[in-house]
């Protein structure tokens, strides 16, 4: 009769440990699925802010009159050359395009020029400094040449 006691103890004893478990994960997954509403919410909001971000980018970029930027401007950031999304003539209106100036190393020179005037017409660059930089992109005999002949 005793180990029929034992017995019932610790079944009782192990089915008490296993609801304290269950409680413990019904817990922790009701947890869980508030984290995940609020990590929706959360990420709703975020797209909704990146949207109207994307708008405030898209759309026309006006300043004041003294600086005359207007929707049909081209911006310049860095080596980057940024167009609004109503630039039908850009190719790849969603995305940036980088575009390098070669390297000058003394072969095909009329070949380099034609890219290098490319380049400075892509970027918009302005007329003064289009012989400085194309001076970064030679090399050494060029380069010891270019400023000989300054």
């Amino acid at each position: 009769m005793v180990n029929n006691t034992e017995s019932i103890r610790s079944l009782q004893d192990t089915t008490t440990r296993h609801e304290q478990t269950l409680a413990s994960l019904e817990t922790h997954v009701a947890n869980q699925e508030k984290w995940n509403t609020t990590t929706q919410i959360t990420l709703r909001e975020i797209a909704r802010q990146l949207q109207n971000i994307a708008a405030q980018l898209g759309s026309s970029a006006t300043t004041s009159a003294d600086d005359k930027i207007t929707a049909d401007s081209t911006l310049h950031r860095g080596k980057t050359k940024v167009r609004s999304d109503s630039d039908d003539t850009f190719s790849f209106p969603s995305k940036l395009v980088q575009v390098e100036l070669p390297i000058f190393i003394g072969d095909d020179p009329e070949g380099w020029i034609s890219s290098a005037h490319d380049f400075f017409e892509f970027y918009g660059t302005d007329d003064h400094h289009r012989v400085t930089m194309a001076s970064f992109r030679m090399t050494s005999t060029t380069k010891k040449w270019f400023w000989w002949m300054q």
